[in-house]
């Protein structure tokens, strides 16, 4: 029994060890991926306001059909589905 037990404590063990390395591999990975990028391409991971779309050519009624979630501003998933860019 206590063989049973150790195998199972040793399982356990392992497991809980490889979510902490993964979790831990995805936040070293995402902070890379923002902590190197130019002011520009940050710029580009926050959300736009009603006026931010405007000084990137956006029309209001861009604006509204891109905003799907109706929250008054677009993130990132948004902008990108409407196929809108930042301007230089």
């Amino acid at each position: 029994m206590s063989k049973k037990l150790t195998a199972a404590l040793v399982a356990t063990l392992a497991s809980l060890s490889l979510g902490v390395a993964y979790a831990a591999g995805d936040k070293a990975a995402d902070k890379a991926s923002t902590d190197g990028a130019p002011a520009a391409d940050q710029s580009m991971q926050k959300a736009w306001s009603k006026d931010d779309a405007k000084k990137n050519g956006v029309s209001d009624a861009q604006f509204k059909a891109a905003d799907t979630n109706a929250d008054g501003k677009l993130d990132q998933t948004e902008i990108q589905a409407a196929g809108l860019q930042k301007k230089q």
